[in-house]
């Protein structure tokens, strides 16, 4: 048994027991004696703990909690940390933002749907680079195709040597801008980019065009508001980038069936990891790619499978 103090929070009442007693079956099964952060209870509570993506919402913000609570999810408080885990939850949650529920529902579900067109193009739009050069250059129009041949001409690499250093120096300059203060690590971010991508296409090492897209994608990646599903975003884009070299367009094909597979075999504390679009749960879609007015969200999410499934009093 651990030393840490771990608190179960649910509502009795409205949330599905099962949750309950799964949790607590898994956190009386936890052998090691000091946790110093909640991600680490986390890794000895998911069933899929080789996946790249989170099962578990690690969030510090009070109202996620209330929130959370309210639809018949559970909390886990831990101590020594101010982030709490929330579950279950599932892979659409992770592209949900806390102002999504505050803005007006125009507003919010533009934003939403703007966050999944750009983390589409954050793991997409170097790979399609990548393989369209590589293996389907006939399907770029003529003028394109002569700007990309004037941008190449002198380069030493292959384009999938081209847009992997280029990742690997994205990555280190985001690692490095964690490490520094605030303030320093924003500006390290912008300049280090700018300077970087300027001296390598001064020094041959890479094209005008790849840069551009190159901060594309790196800009759109910074919309995904989880940032444990920003490091999973980073490894996506990396293995559609070697899929794209081998097999061009069909690679990147391939490389989403096969996310799309894994993403349904997870579950998180049991629940399906991909629902409410497999199993599909209709009513659910009003706050999925879209946040519907809250006035008509009057029940809480099916796949949650609450105890209590309507938000409003019936009136006598």
């Amino acid at each position: 048994m651990s030393e840490t103090k771990v608190v179960l929070m649910y509502i009795d009442g409205l949330t599905n027991p099962d949750f309950v007693s799964t949790v607590k079956e898994r956190i009386s099964e936890i052998n090691f004696d000091l946790f110093f952060d909640s991600s680490q209870v986390a890794a000895f509570l998911e069933e899929h703990q080789n996946s790249i993506f989170p099962q578990f919402q690690q969030t510090d913000r009070p109202d996620v909690v209330a929130y959370s609570l309210g639809l018949g999810k559970i909390t886990l408080l831990v101590d020594n940390t101010p982030f709490a885990l929330v579950a279950p939850i599932t892979f659409f949650h992770l592209f949900q933002s806390p102002e999504d529920y505050i803005n007006r529902w125009v507003v919010a579900s533009f934003l939403r749907i703007i966050r999944y067109i750009c983390f589409i193009l954050s793991v997409t739009l170097i790979p399609f680079y990548v393989a369209l050069t590589t293996h389907h250059y006939q399907m770029i129009p003529i003028q394109t195709l002569l700007i990309l041949v004037d941008s190449r001409s002198k380069l030493p690499f292959t384009p999938f040597w081209e847009a992997f250093i280029m990742l690997i120096f994205i990555e280190i300059i985001k690692e490095a801008s964690l490490r520094m203060p605030t303030k320093t690590g924003q500006t390290l971010g912008v300049i280090g980019g700018i300077v970087i991508g300027q001296a390598a296409v001064e020094a041959g090492f890479a094209s005008n065009v790849l840069i551009v897209i190159v901060g594309i994608s790196t800009i759109a990646s910074f919309l995904i508001p989880n940032y444990l599903m920003t490091k999973a975003n980073s490894l996506i884009q990396l293995m559609f980038l070697i899929f794209s070299s081998f097999l061009g367009l069909i690679g990147i094909a391939l490389g989403s069936i096969a996310i799309l597979a894994h993403l349904n075999s997870l579950s998180s504390i049991k629940q399906p990891y991909f629902s409410p679009v497999s199993p599909f749960f209709r009513k659910d879609w009003n706050d999925l790619f879209i946040r519907g007015p809250l006035v008509k969200m009057l029940e809480r999410p099916e796949h949650l499978k609450p105890l209590k499934l309507k938000r409003y009093k019936t009136r006598r």
